[in-house]
């Protein structure tokens, strides 16, 4: 479930991440950083993930003008899961 606009966006933004970024040690780093900005009422600060990891803003960006973080976010579950190589899965990628 979203929160409003500032939650859709941040969704887009890893939806964007997982599809332009292989390495999961980055994916988890940037949607952390995204999660935990949530946590404390700052979402609208997301840039300074990317400052923060030096990580490249320009790919995310692009994934987000052009609309194709938000074509898959109703399979965003099932590409986490992909991804995720961590000796127990969680809980959600075990329903069906």
């Amino acid at each position: 479930m979203q929160n409003g606009p500032d939650e859709c966006q941040l969704n887009s933004l890893e939806t964007c991440a997982l599809n332009i970024w292989p390495d999961v040690n980055k994916q988890y780093a940037l949607i952390y950083c995204f999660e935990f900005l949530v946590i404390e009422g700052r979402s609208k600060k997301w840039h300074n993930c990317f400052d923060q990891l030096d990580l490249p803003e320009d790919p995310i960006l692009n994934c987000l003008i052009t609309g194709n973080g938000t074509q898959d976010f109703a399979n965003f579950t099932y590409y986490v899961c992909k991804a995720y190589r961590g000796i127990a899965a969680p809980a959600a990628c075990n329903l069906s």
